[in-house]
């Protein structure tokens, strides 16, 4: 994974947002 930032940012809350879906 690159260390966009903004891309990175919006990686890891897609991320997130799965986990919280997938009942992590």
């Amino acid at each position: 994974m690159r260390g966009e930032g903004e891309e990175c940012t919006m990686v890891n809350k897609l991320l997130v947002n799965v986990k919280i879906l997938f009942g992590g």
